[in-house]
């Protein structure tokens, strides 16, 4: 009896040390567990920071796209929207009034065969053609970006001036220095629809071509030299002015209408 029941006994704490041992896995279970549960943490933490870097990078990304638009921008305005300072815009005015010139000598050249100094001014000039491309760099400078709009707004400023400069003229000096009569779509002959058409046409190469292309060249002189050349060129073309208002450029091929005065003298002599 006595040796079975310290049998009995030995089984028992062979099961206790068993149920303990267990007791231990039980808890290296848990430790895995808790291994496993933190690796899954830093899964969790790494894609947590990958995905701030990737939105980071997609910030900085916008970012710079902003800023390359607004660089585009600057630049669009800086080259629509430019303004040429003082001394170029009176070398524009000379300029244009010089081509103008050209311009109608040369056409009269190739319509009849014969040279005559147009304009009323004496000078190689047309002050008409440098005023309306000035205001058209000045006037329409916040449209340049949109060609048709600067080709019919400078219909209008150019219809507007050489109405009113034929009226004036005509009013001053009791004669017209063109006559649109026989045109399509002239009003009182003084203005017509393909001059405005080739002053629109005039306008869009002066503010995408010729004015950029000028600019450059002006450039290159010394800005005291430029303001000489300005001085000169206004004193010049003042005195022209003066003189011209009492005795205006007239005659075959400069007018296209007799002095008053003159048709009167003619009615009263027949």
């Amino acid at each position: 009896m006595r040796i079975q029941t310290a049998r009995n006994k030995l089984s028992c704490e062979e099961n206790n040390e068993g149920n303990v041992s267990n007791f231990g896995n039980v808890e290296n279970v848990g430790n895995v567990e808790n291994v496993g549960n933190k690796e899954n943490d830093g899964n969790v933490s790494n894609t947590s920071n990958a995905s701030k870097i990737g939105d980071a990078d997609y910030d900085i990304k916008i970012q710079e796209f902003e800023h390359s638009l607004h660089i585009i921008k600057a630049k669009e305005r800086q080259y629509y929207e430019k303004w040429y300072g003082f001394t170029t815009y009176v070398l524009f005015f000379f300029t244009f009034s010089v081509m103008g010139w050209l311009w109608e000598v040369g056409l009269h050249i190739v319509q009849t065969g014969d040279f005559v100094k147009r304009g009323v001014l004496y000078g190689p000039w047309l002050p008409i053609y440098g005023s309306g491309g000035v205001l058209v760099l000045l006037l329409l400078r916040k449209i340049f970006k949109n060609p048709i709009f600067t080709f019919f707004l400078t219909m209008v400023i150019s219809s507007i001036m050489e109405y009113s400069t034929s009226w004036f003229l005509e009013m001053r000096n009791g004669a017209r220095w063109w006559d649109y009569s026989g045109y399509f779509m002239n009003v009182n002959g003084r203005i017509c629809l393909q001059g405005a058409v080739v002053f629109g046409i005039g306008g869009c190469l002066v503010a995408y071509v010729i004015a950029p292309g000028l600019e450059l060249l002006y450039k290159k002189i010394n800005i005291n030299i430029k303001i000489a050349i300005c001085v000169v060129l206004i004193s010049l073309i003042l005195t022209d002015q003066i003189y011209s208002l009492k005795y205006p450029n007239m005659g075959k091929g400069v007018t296209a209408t007799k002095r008053i005065e003159t048709i009167k003298i003619e009615a009263q002599t027949e």
